[in-house]
């Protein structure tokens, strides 16, 4: 569970109140950010306010793990869908390798897929993210109106 000691957004969160959503509460702060994630056998996927017409897919750089965006989270969820994927590697819940951005993209492709996320708003990268980003547009598996590739490193 994401645990911070420190005071993250400015304004109470709507509840959803349903089944799959787990809660997610700070410390020092009567606040909390709403997510559901998705376990499978390759990939968790974590889902922030999955009401919001409007997804952004969110990915990080190497050596940090999903939660590095946790400041971004309450900033962006009035308004959009967060889609943050645990790469594998970087996932505490699911033991595994890197594998690779190719093979990570692919993966990511399929559970955006799955889900029937067959668009999304906006695609962000940061570095090793970047580079995953731009594979996931070159393969145009998802349709994505806009990316934001932040020092996108290729392969």
């Amino acid at each position: 569970m994401l645990r911070r000691s420190v005071f993250l957004c400015q304004k109470p969160l709507k509840s959803m109140g349903r089944a799959g959503i787990i809660t997610v509460v700070l410390d020092n702060a009567n606040y909390s950010m709403i997510k559901q994630t998705i376990e499978g056998d390759r990939m968790t996927i974590h889902e922030f306010v999955t009401e919001n017409k409007n997804t952004v897919v969110l990915i990080y750089p190497s050596l940090v793990m999903w939660d590095y965006f946790e400041y971004v989270i309450p900033l962006m969820q009035d308004r959009y869908h967060l889609i943050i994927p645990a790469l594998p590697g970087y996932d505490e819940e699911l033991q595994g390798d890197f594998t690779g951005v190719e093979k990570i993209a692919s993966e990511l492709a399929d559970r955006l897929e799955e889900k029937g996320y067959d668009e999304v708003s906006c695609i962000y990268g940061c570095s090793m993210g970047g580079a995953i980003a731009a594979r996931l547009l070159a393969d145009d598996r998802v349709r994505t109106r806009s990316a934001v590739m932040d020092g996108g490193i290729t392969p």
